[in-house]
């Protein structure tokens, strides 16, 4: 019976129109009326709020959903913060329940500035289990991500959080863990020029060991460590123009690096362009 609801609601999302085909010429000038059916992607919720928290789950389907994350399964952004790809999520939804699940998208994309937003419903066997709005970056002078790779992004970040609603591989939010995984998978490193808004220099993250991927470090630029020192915290005062000397602040810097790959003060930028 739910199954039979939730199709009913599919179907509300699709318009039925007619259009004329005018055949040719006869002597009663006849018109055929064919129907044209247009998707509309619009999901109405209502009728599936009751069914929210409903969900009984197996002891066998409890095991899986909320089995504890394979630590070597779990990878890093640059900036540092841990995920799962989205196909161990879509794994776990389909050893637990089959083909009975879909995230249900709640309109079309939309864009914000460079940054795609898309809804989503979780339904499991026929059952309202969360919404999640979706984000993914795009940039149209990427080649190589075209707008639908960006769409499909957004809709496997939407499915995170979904997983998340839900107790899915809470692990990776808890900072206990985090920094275990971290110590064990992962380390840090700096590259010359590269700071952060406040003129200190930016560290970035890589999966692996830093004596096997010493190679493997983007731009092939000069690494150094971190420096954590408590007596030398202004390391904003170190970073200078290439050319000139003088002392140069974490915008400019990284502004000069972006452009020219060297680090130059604002005057020293202006002679390079002329």
């Amino acid at each position: 019976m739910e199954n039979k609801e939730l199709a009913t609601e599919l179907a509300t999302a699709t318009e039925t129109k007619t259009v004329a085909l005018v055949e040719p010429e006869t002597d009663k000038q006849q018109q055929t009326q064919l129907p044209v059916e247009r998707f509309q992607n619009v999901f109405h919720i209502e009728t599936l709020l009751n069914t929210a928290g409903t969900l009984e789950l197996t002891k066998e389907q409890e095991e899986i959903l909320f089995a504890p994350v394979n630590e070597a399964d779990v990878e890093i952004r640059p900036d540092g913060l841990i995920y799962l790809p989205w196909m161990e999520y879509v794994t776990r939804l389909r050893k637990s329940f089959g083909c009975n699940w879909a995230i249900i998208p709640n309109g079309n994309p939309l864009i914000k500035g460079n940054i795609i937003i898309w809804g989503f419903y979780l339904i499991i066997k026929g059952k309202l289990m969360g919404f999640a709005l979706g984000e993914q970056e795009y940039q149209p002078t990427n080649a190589t991500m075209s707008y639908t790779d960006a769409c499909e992004g957004a809709k496997s970040n939407a499915l995170m959080r979904l997983c998340k609603g839900i107790g899915i591989s809470l692990e990776l939010w808890k900072p206990s863990f985090i920094r275990q995984w971290k110590e064990k998978y992962a380390y840090s490193y700096t590259i010359k020029g590269r700071l952060d808004k406040w003129g200190n220099p930016k560290l970035f993250w890589k999966k692996g060991n830093k004596n096997t991927n010493q190679n493997n470090i983007p731009d092939k630029t000069e690494i150094t460590e971190p420096d954590t020192s408590d007596n030398d915290k202004d390391t904003s005062l170190k970073v200078v123009c290439d050319k000139c000397g003088i002392p140069i602040n974490g915008r400019v810097a990284n502004y000069s690096f972006e452009k020219y790959k060297k680090l130059l003060c604002f005057d020293c930028q202006k002679k390079e362009n002329k």
